[in-house]
């Protein structure tokens, strides 16, 4: 699944390569996540960065997709407990320009756990989470403003509609990313 996502992503960004408004760069922000179970936890800070593909059909409709190591999880109020699981995210997202250079984005979201710890005694598990789902599915929503030609800043909200753990059924993930960007082409 996660391979015909990525061949999917790669065929629409260079199907369109040549087009008039292609762009693709760099980008890094923020992480703020947790899991939507157990409902105690607080949120974890984390980065994101990774490179970003966008194609505009004309001069509102267009298509982004970006390729992005994100740092997730989860800690709890007495901070005993931090529960870190990094992902390869591949968002691929429906873009709408309401205004120049300002645009809302939605889609889904496709990402695989590259690497998953816990710190303190979580669900039982200490050290190394074996119980970690390795494929996510999320809904993305979010906002964005181009600027200076070739800067950019984005804010979205990732709801999980997927479990992360085996053990709790209900731990989704739920991120908020703030990132800037730089466009070189």
């Amino acid at each position: 699944m996660f391979k015909k996502v990525l061949v999917f992503a790669l065929i629409l960004v260079a199907f369109n390569c040549n087009a008039q408004d292609f762009n693709m760069g760099i980008k890094a922000g923020v992480n703020i996540s947790k899991l939507t179970e157990p409902s105690y936890v607080k949120y974890r800070e984390g980065v994101v960065l990774g490179l970003f593909f966008e194609l505009y059909l004309d001069e509102k409709y267009g298509f982004q997709t970006d390729l992005l190591l994100s740092q997730q999880g989860l800690a709890d109020k007495n901070e005993d407990i931090k529960v870190n699981i990094d992902y390869l995210n591949i968002p691929i997202l429906f873009n709408y320009l309401v205004v120049k250079n300002f645009k809302i984005q939605a889609g889904p979201q496709f990402g695989y756990v590259t690497h998953s710890e816990s710190k303190g005694a979580y669900l039982g598990f200490n050290g190394h989470l074996g119980s970690t789902i390795k494929f996510d599915c999320s809904a993305v929503i979010g906002i964005g403003w181009n600027f200076l030609e070739f800067m950019r800043f984005e804010a979205r909200y990732n709801i999980g509609l997927t479990d992360v753990l085996y053990e709790n059924e209900k731990a989704k993930n739920s991120v908020i990313s703030l990132t800037a960007g730089y466009s070189f082409l």
